[in-house]
């Protein structure tokens, strides 16, 4: 997350994945995208992340992380078993 993607090595991260992978940029502003990624050979960088294909692997879903992700876990009906999580890694009390 974050126009780092523009910068290697962080950039060449975005063609780690396998092709078959779905990816997700969830950012302010669209970042890492096929013309904004600078190819280094041997440090990837090349592919980039194609928002506007039809066919593209690819979805960016603008905002803060943190309330794009609230909003995912609400929809996927995650939210007790989300905020458990927080609670714990936070290092707060169980709740009973």
């Amino acid at each position: 997350m974050g126009t780092s993607l523009v910068v290697q090595p962080f950039s060449g991260l975005i063609d780690l994945v396998p092709p078959s992978a779905k990816r997700v940029l969830i950012n302010r502003q669209r970042a890492g995208e096929v013309s904004d990624v600078l190819s280094i050979p041997g440090l990837g960088g090349g592919g980039g992340f194609d928002f506007d294909a039809d066919d593209s692997r690819d979805a960016f879903l603008e905002g803060d992380v943190d309330e794009v992700v609230a909003e995912i876990v609400r929809l996927a009906g995650w939210r007790d078993e989300f905020e458990a999580l927080l609670r714990e890694r936070r290092g707060e009390p169980r709740e009973t």
